[in-house]
């Protein structure tokens, strides 16, 4: 999974799956080599210049989210995401966002329970297809 922290806590369970496999001195080495790799993975990827494919989905900046993930600082990609608890910087906020945000009804952004991010409505979905014009698809993966 995406965050090392989440795979390693009970909603996660990739790193008990590890060990489950693996046994306790292998499952929590391998855990941590899958982090590495995991950390080094592009945020989201774009097919034929025209279909972005990522995990979570439009961000709380939708107009700024792909030039954003673009300019993502290097120490900002770690195998746990946000380990540092850094909040109001948009850097930050569209990796969030890129894995975690959730699509809703309802017009605007609203807080995500499901914790960082946020749930976007369909006029974000305008705002993020109007700002990157030569998209016309996004697909959640």
């Amino acid at each position: 999974h995406e965050c090392m922290s989440l795979n390693s806590s009970r909603c996660g369970g990739f790193q008990d799956e590890l060990v489950t496999k693996y046994g306790g001195e292998w499952g929590p080495y391998l855990h941590g080599l899958f982090g590495q790799v995991f950390a080094l993975l592009p945020m989201c990827t774009l097919i034929d210049e025209s279909v972005l494919v990522i995990h979570g989905g439009v961000g709380r900046d939708p107009e700024q989210q792909l030039s954003l993930l673009q300019q993502l600082p290097d120490e900002c990609r770690e195998p746990s995401v946000n380990p540092w608890g850094i909040e109001g910087d948009p850097h930050v906020e569209a990796m969030e966002d890129a894995l975690w945000a959730d699509p809703g009804d309802l017009n605007g952004s609203r807080a995500n329970t499901r914790g960082n991010s946020h749930i976007w409505g369909p006029d974000f979905t305008e705002r993020f297809f109007t700002a990157n014009p030569s998209l016309s698809l996004l697909v959640r993966s």
